[in-house]
């Protein structure tokens, strides 16, 4: 049976508390206490070095004030390891490597630091792993990243703000040590860049995007796609890299929602959900996972959707896009992260911004129960309806609106006129030999305050 890392980091504690043992005596206190420290300290714009290192996790540049880092030292402090880190540079691209407390980045130059790899070296250096996240204009904190891979953002003149390192043993996670962030994302790469396809990634996928055709495989968070282009995407091909996940069994599952065609058959392990060449965009997806793999990832994704922009991520076959609508998706971030941790980080959605955004009709039985609901609270009819002749009838929609025709014990009707679309009710009225043309009286309300 598989433990997760972090439920098997809970247990030996426990262990430890139950069987007594100390400092002095236990292990896993003693290799604890001989965890290897990381410094760094970053150049900043305007502010130049930082006066002292950070150290262990603590932020080093800037949050919230929109200043880039330009340069970067690193060291380690243990027994048998050395660090190396090079970073992605404005105008420059990827710089050669570092090592052990030099420079890498620029100085006096203004150029913005874009993306960071970070890598243990020395003979203990597959003891520990390190792991880093970064805090990138427009996309705040990204999840961390490990052991040479990429952190930041690419082909998309975004600056890094702030950085956090930290080293942990081999096999553990920065939550399992109480630092906080996704594991998710933490390098957003674009499709029309080139591929970030490489040995370690966990989730690959490729889109077919309106003129552009099929575009090359990203992975992990990056983006498929485009942004600020209009162009629909018309297909999606997903498969795991089971050797990156520890060799779970089981994959990946899909399905879009196509215009026209409503929703399709589920699509496995790379098989096309969508089409091609009929110019059918998509409008929703939902993806999950099967199998083993099920039970130890979750997968989150989100999709940058016409008119909305970047939703919220979901995940786990939740719907992801909009319903209803006509709205096209334009773009698709996905990502695998370890259950029972922590989501990727919600920017650049607004505040509360939803996954999925479906356009709600109002029903015939809810046009009813709406003007009912609203004549009662105007004129208490609940003792009185259906006597003297009084009534509420409901007529099929016409138009787009519901008519609902209440007459009262006075003789007098009421005509409610409801948007099925918007809930937007406009009421006329016709007093035989009193109003004897059907009259606008200028009242509105929202069925939808009603319907409850």
């Amino acid at each position: 049976m598989r433990i997760s890392k972090r439920l098997f980091a809970v247990l030996v504690i426990l262990a430890l508390v139950i069987t007594g043992f100390s400092s002095m005596n236990g292990v896993v206190v003693a290799e604890a206490a001989t965890t290897p420290s990381v410094k760094y300290k970053v150049h900043r714009q305007t502010y130049g070095w930082e006066n002292s290192y950070k150290s262990d996790g603590a932020v080093s540049g800037t949050v919230g004030e929109g200043k880039r880092l330009e340069s970067i030292v690193i060291d380690v402090e243990g027994s048998g390891l050395g660090v190396s880190y090079r970073t992605h540079v404005q105008s420059y691209g990827w710089l050669d490597w570092s090592t052990d407390g030099k420079l890498n980045g620029t100085e006096g130059e203004a150029k913005r630091l874009e993306a960071i790899q970070i890598k243990l070296t020395g003979a203990n250096s597959s003891k520990y792993d390190i792991y880093y996240r970064v805090h990138a204009q427009t996309y705040g904190w990204l999840g961390w990243a490990k052991n040479g891979e990429p952190a930041g953002t690419a082909g998309q003149g975004k600056r890094l703000e702030a950085i956090q390192i930290v080293i942990v043993p081999s096999g553990y996670y920065p939550e399992d040590y109480g630092y906080e962030g996704s594991l998710g994302c933490a390098y957003v790469d674009i499709a029309k860049t080139y591929s970030n396809v490489s040995e370690n990634t966990k989730i690959e996928y490729m889109t077919h995007v309106q003129s552009y055709g099929d575009q090359v495989w990203v992975s992990d968070g990056s983006i498929a796609g485009t942004s600020g282009e209009a162009k629909r995407l018309e297909r999606i091909r997903i498969v795991v890299n089971n050797g990156n996940v520890e060799s779970l069994d089981g994959g990946v599952m899909y399905k879009t929602h196509v215009q026209s065609y409503g929703w399709q058959d589920w699509s496995y392990d790379g098989e096309a959900s969508g089409t091609a060449g009929e110019g059918k965009r998509l409008e929703a997806i939902q993806i999950k996972l099967y199998g083993e793999l099920n039970n130890y990832y979750d997968v989150y994704y989100r999709v940058h959707a016409q008119s909305y922009g970047w939703l919220n991520w979901v995940k786990n076959g939740e719907s992801s896009g909009t319903a209803g609508m006509g709205k096209r998706l334009e773009a698709i971030q996905i990502v695998l992260v370890p259950k029972y941790y922590q989501a990727p980080n919600s920017l650049p959605a607004k505040p509360g911004t939803a996954g999925f955004v479906e356009k709600k009709t109002i029903s015939k039985d809810q046009a009813y129960k709406a003007v009912y609901n609203y004549l009662d609270e105007k004129h208490s009819i609940t003792d009185w309806l259906g006597n003297y002749g009084s009534y509420i009838l409901t007529s099929d929609l016409s138009n787009g609106e519901y008519k609902v025709t209440f007459r009262s014990y006075t003789g007098a009707f009421q005509y409610h006129y409801v948007n099925a679309n918007t809930g937007k009710v406009r009421i006329t009225e016709y007093v035989p030999g009193i109003i004897n043309v059907e009259t606008d009286t200028g009242v509105t309300y929202n069925a939808w305050d009603y319907v409850q």
